[in-house]
């Protein structure tokens, strides 16, 4: 949630606007997906490289568990930022500034959510099953 917070507040800045939307908006969308895919091809390489500090700090769980917490924090702040531009960066697009605007801001939440239970759904009833945890997140990343 917070970096969907801090997407919407980078796209409240002034600067955000020199973009044009929906080039900006497609840029985000590969931004999503290939961090997406780099974090599920990467933690495993991530853990790796910080297994002497968990090993070394193994007999100390609240620090540990506070480390952790950081190092997942931070690994998920950049795409879910990504995440919280999208939107309100389509929304600066000036074919959707005409006077159905509210009627398109609706229509893109309600797809936007119809998406997002969809993926959940066939991610957790089919696709982990056909294709394992590496070929679903492939293809999720794919899905831009």
């Amino acid at each position: 949630m917070a970096g969907l917070a801090l997407g919407n507040a980078i796209a409240a800045s002034s600067r955000i606007r020199r973009w044009r939307p929906l080039h900006l908006y497609a840029l985000l969308e590969v931004l999503v997906a290939v961090l997406g895919c780099t974090i599920v091809f990467g933690l495993p390489v991530l853990g790796e490289l910080l297994r002497p500090v968990w090993q070394m700090l193994w007999n100390y769980q609240p620090t540990l568990l506070g480390l952790r917490f950081v190092v997942s924090f931070l690994i998920l702040l950049m795409p879910t930022t990504a995440m919280g531009l999208t939107l309100p960066v389509l929304m600066e697009d000036p074919m959707l500034r005409q006077t159905n605007f509210g009627r398109a801001i609706g229509f893109l939440y309600g797809f936007n959510t119809l998406g997002a239970v969809a993926g959940a759904v066939l991610g957790e009833g089919f696709l982990i099953a056909a294709f394992g945890l590496r070929g679903t997140s492939l293809a999720a990343g794919l899905a831009v």
